[in-house]
């Protein structure tokens, strides 16, 4: 109580793919300010005959991964959209010394989950399909800047790529191959626009990106003892449907309450994986209880 929402706790988690892939989740602390952040980066589109670029020697997932942790661990700025309105000029000014703008392609990016714990209240702000899992007085919430239809544009594109596979006789590279094109559509039409449309907020370097992200500001009153910042790779995809949002808020809080983080990625396991991976990917999360 008071007029501070007390930090008791902070934990991390981090599991990696399965296969060996970049690592491009992340997350960051700071804590005499109080804000945290995960995030899951993703490359610019490539497959094996369209080599990707990277930014030195970091792919441009890890590079945008960069940027927000040098602008969130050292800041002083008490704002956590101002923070990450900063890392997103970086990684514009990033992009642009490669030769890339994402306001003309699909370039690097990263879906973010962060939040600033203040006087009397805790801001919020999710970019694309990171999370965050609230328990306040009136059990659990879940919050993203996913919407149906961004929902159902990846559910669709995940059934395009199943297609591919099948006609390249289950061969991921050249599925990869056959895919690139509408990938490349695809990652371009959905960040920060078309909203509505399938599109969602992406931490790009596109100067959009606030008029697409979501922010959530709860006061003390709220009640709010646990905040989980999470990537999408901690859940299992079908079960994230905006429209079930109540159900996945319900079945989230019994599954915590019975094992934590790990008993919510023992559930994501028992789910089949996504059609263009092998075994399970990432994920990352920063568990805060709070007083």
């Amino acid at each position: 109580g008071g007029a501070y929402m007390k930090l008791i706790s902070l934990n991390s988690y981090y599991r990696a793919a399965s296969k060996d892939a970049p690592m491009e989740d992340g997350y960051a602390i700071n804590l005499p300010i109080k804000m945290f952040a995960v995030w899951d980066g993703v490359s610019g589109p490539y497959s094996k005959s369209n080599p990707g670029l990277n930014y030195g020697n970091l792919t441009g997932g890890q590079m945008v991964g960069r940027m927000i942790s040098q602008n969130l661990s050292s800041s002083r700025i008490n704002d956590v959209s101002e923070v990450i309105f900063d890392a997103n000029l970086a990684v514009d000014k990033e992009h642009l010394k490669f030769g890339k703008n994402p306001e003309m392609w699909a370039v690097a990016g990263a879906c973010v989950s962060a939040c600033e714990i203040r006087d009397g209240g805790i801001k919020i702000v999710v970019i694309g399909d990171c999370f965050v899992l609230l328990k306040d007085k009136n059990g659990f919430r879940f919050l993203t800047n996913f919407d149906q239809a961004a929902w159902e544009f990846e559910q669709k594109a995940d059934g395009y790529f199943t297609e591919c596979k099948e006609k390249c006789g289950g061969n991921i590279g050249d599925a990869w191959d056959m895919y690139f094109q509408y990938f490349s559509d695809k990652q371009f039409f959905r960040a920060n626009k078309n909203l509505g449309r399938g599109g969602h907020a992406m931490l790009n370097g596109d100067p959009t990106l606030p008029n697409c992200w979501s922010l959530w500001s709860f006061g003390e009153s709220s009640g709010i003892d646990i905040v989980i910042l999470g990537t999408d790779g901690l859940l299992p995809q079908s079960e994230t449907e905006p429209n079930r949002r109540n159900t996945l808020e319900t079945k989230l809080g019994e599954i915590y309450n019975s094992g934590g983080i790990t008993a919510i990625r023992y559930w994501r396991d028992s789910f089949p994986n996504q059609p263009h991976i092998t075994g399970y990917p990432e994920s990352t999360a920063v568990e805060i209880k709070l007083a």
